[in-house]
């Protein structure tokens, strides 16, 4: 993740940024003000020092900060004048959280098998979902939420997706039924079977 520093000082000043990780609040209050606060939040374990710059006028800072686990993270910034008096300083801090990833493929499953959406549940179960009349698109996303992962898709055959007659609407993929049934719960990233049919999508009457 990036994370990024803006502003404009009026005099040289000294720009310190840190990513806590944790719920503490930032260092502050220490009585050498700006840069005994840094230094504070400095010395805390499990945080980092991101950017480190010396300000004057216009700035615009970025670096990249990667979380080591999942949980809750500060950021710290401390702006204090490099001068004599180095009293009067700026602290701004921002959280935010990092969740857990998706569960690793099991072993031997074939890479790029079933959907690659990144939307998959973390969970350690699979419950079908109920798919029946949905899009395969929608299908396949609502497998994944579940924790869930596509198995063998049986498709008819494509003359079937012709109009009924000359003018008429294309026919759509829609699940006609499931395997295992709807509810069934099975382990995590659990294989289901799509059936689909053809169907005619549905027109607007004129009466509205």
């Amino acid at each position: 993740m990036t994370i990024t520093a803006h502003g404009s000082s009026s005099e040289p000043s000294s720009l310190r940024v840190f990513v806590q990780q944790g719920g503490a609040e930032c260092a502050s209050g220490a009585a050498g003000g700006g840069a005994a606060n840094a230094a504070n939040e400095a010395a805390r374990p499990g945080t980092t020092e991101v950017i480190s710059e010396t300000t004057s006028g216009a700035f615009n800072y970025a670096a990249t900060y990667t979380p080591p686990a999942a949980g809750t993270y500060k950021v710290c910034a401390y702006s204090f004048r490099t001068g004599p008096v180095s009293s009067a300083s700026s602290q701004v801090s921002q959280a935010f959280t990092v969740a857990e990833g998706p569960a690793p493929p099991a072993a031997g499953t074939p890479p790029g098998s079933g959907d690659s959406t990144s939307d998959v549940a973390t969970t350690d179960k699979c419950v079908v979902p109920k798919l029946k009349g949905r899009t395969y698109k929608t299908a396949r996303k609502r497998l994944h939420a579940a924790g869930c992962i596509v198995g063998k898709v049986i498709r008819p055959a494509k003359k079937k997706a012709a109009p009924l007659r000359p003018g008429g609407r294309r026919r759509i993929l829609k699940v006609r039924s499931v395997t295992p049934k709807a509810g069934t719960v099975l382990k995590a990233r659990g294989r289901v079977t799509l059936r689909l049919v053809y169907v005619t999508p549905k027109t607007a009457s004129k009466n509205g």
